[in-house]
């Protein structure tokens, strides 16, 4: 195997469990978080209920729980089925047909992105 083959199927190793664990570093100021959770639930879109989803205040929420200053960009979609969604606003969660965060990119304190 030479060295650049080596280098690729190494790099795809890495790409693949880094995606498998849910948070892969954008730069050292930044994180993404795919698929996130709060505990073993998954992220809720929405902050709080009755209220609206595919939410920034929620993004931001989850960012600043783990220790960063805010979201610089977040997706979400509707989920349908059985399962549970963590809403950070009012600590709810919902159980079915959920709107979920698919991904959040948090930022550090002191850093702009926006």
């Amino acid at each position: 195997m030479t060295g650049k083959s080596l280098f690729i199927a190494l790099t795809s190793v890495f790409v693949a469990v880094s995606a498998m664990s849910g948070a892969v570093h954008a730069d050292k100021f930044s994180k993404i978080y795919n698929n996130p959770k709060v505990g073993s639930k998954r992220l809720d879109g929405c902050y709080s209920f009755p209220g609206s989803c595919k939410s920034q205040q929620q993004a931001n929420a989850f960012c600043q729980m783990k220790g960063y200053a805010f979201a610089s960009d977040f997706s979400a979609t509707n989920k349908f089925g059985m399962y549970q969604a963590k809403r950070l606003g009012d600590g709810g969660t919902c159980t079915a047909s959920c709107t979920v965060m698919t991904r959040v990119v948090c930022v550090a304190k002191g850093h702009d992105y926006e």
